[in-house]
C-alpha cells in the first residue's frame, strides 16, 4: 500500500506515539527484567505488577545463586510460589534460615527486612502480594 498521508492528518502523529510508546514498553521491559533479577537495595525487589488503592502487586524471577540485596517489606504480605526451590535468607540481624518453597505454595508473612538468596538448582518465581 502506498502510503500518502500528510502531516497533517494525524498519521505521522500516531506513528511517533507508537514508536514512543513502543521504546517506553522495551526499555520498561528491560527495567523489569533488571529489577526481577537483581533486586533494589532499601526496596522491595520484583517488577511491579499493579498497585491500586486497595493492592500492591510484585512478581518476582530469582535465578539460581542470585540474592535479592536486604530490602524492607513495609506491610504485611502474601507470598505466591509460582516456581519453587530452595533459598538461604538472611534477617537484618544477621540470622540466616533455609526454606524450601513449593511450586504453588501460599503463606502470609509479616513484614520484614531480609535479604533473600536462591540456593537451589532453578529459578525460583512468584508473586508478592500487599494488602493496603
Amino acid at each position: 500500500m502506498n502510503d500518502t498521508r500528510n502531516a497533517g492528518s494525524g498519521y505521522w502523529t500516531r506513528r511517533a506515539m507508537l514508536l514512543a510508546v513502543g521504546s517506553g514498553v522495551l526499555l520498561g521491559s528491560v527495567v523489569s527484567v533488571t529489577s526481577l533479577v537483581y533486586g533494589q537495595r532499601g526496596a522491595e525487589p520484583g517488577a511491579l505488577v499493579l498497585e491500586n488503592d486497595h493492592v500492591i502487586v510484585r512478581r518476582y524471577l530469582l535465578q539460581p545463586g542470585l540474592v535479592t540485596g536486604m530490602h524492607t517489606h513495609a506491610r504485611d504480605y502474601l507470598r505466591v510460589i509460582l516456581r519453587g526451590g530452595t533459598v538461604e535468607i538472611t534477617a537484618l540481624n544477621g540470622a540466616k534460615r533455609t526454606e524450601t518453597v513449593g511450586t504453588g505454595d501460599v503463606a502470609w508473612r509479616s513484614k520484614e527486612a531480609h535479604d533473600t538468596r536462591n540456593i537451589g538448582g532453578g529459578p525460583i518465581e512468584g508473586l508478592v502480594i500487599e494488602i493496603k
